[in-house]
């Protein structure tokens, strides 16, 4: 009976996604807790109005509970999954914006890489390697992983699927540019492979 944690889970579509996705699982959707944990109890609230409704919906037996305390969340969890926003929308991600704005630098979403990419992880990565400590004494290991799971990537020529339908990595132009350029990579990340006249190509295969 897995147990996923959901730190931030008042990150309401993401959660609702993620759960969504879970519960189309067979060997997940009646053996499966979602422990969600937020500290904004509004937010909170309206993530597990949400995530019960998915169950009922699929008609699933899997259970939710909902708290605002982190390490009653990951107590048991085999499986956490992050997702909140250190700061807010403001003022935390429009300062990540209008900073290097202000030295001529506009960025488009400014939260994986760059300068607000940067600036994000700083405010970010102390409050992961919190809740690795909880991990740590709850389960008493030394052991905790971090791994993003909002994408599967996987460069290469054909289109692929991420979680909740969205598009995953490795797509290109449906019609190409006269340059004829190969683009690859993933949200917030991506690169030239190959372009006409070019003598190398760079690729990479799952």
């Amino acid at each position: 009976m897995p147990r996923i944690a959901f730190v931030g889970a008042g990150s309401a579509v993401f959660t609702r996604n993620l759960v969504g996705d879970v519960l189309s699982l067979p060997e997940l959707r009646d053996t499966t807790t979602f422990a969600l944990m937020d500290i904004d109890a509004d937010r909170l609230a309206t993530a597990e109005i949400a995530a019960r409704r998915l169950v009922e919906a699929h008609g699933a037996r899997a259970s939710v509970e909902a708290t605002q305390d982190r390490r009653a969340a990951l107590a048991g969890a085999d499986y956490v999954v992050t997702s909140f926003q250190v700061g807010g929308y403001r003022p935390a991600t429009v300062i990540d914006f209008e900073v290097p704005k202000r030295y001529g630098l506009r960025q488009t979403i400014a939260d994986t890489i760059g300068v607000g990419g940067i600036m994000r992880g700083l405010r970010t990565i102390p409050v992961l390697l919190d809740v690795c400590r909880d991990l740590e004494e709850l389960t008493r290991t030394r052991s905790c992983s971090i791994t993003s799971t909002r994408w599967r990537c996987c460069a290469g020529p054909s289109q692929r699927r991420a979680p909740s339908g969205r598009s995953g990595c490795a797509t290109r132009c449906s019609t190409p540019p006269p340059s004829s350029p190969r683009i690859s990579g993933c949200p917030a990340a991506t690169w030239i492979t190959a372009s006409r006249g070019s003598t190398t190509s760079r690729s990479s295969s799952s």
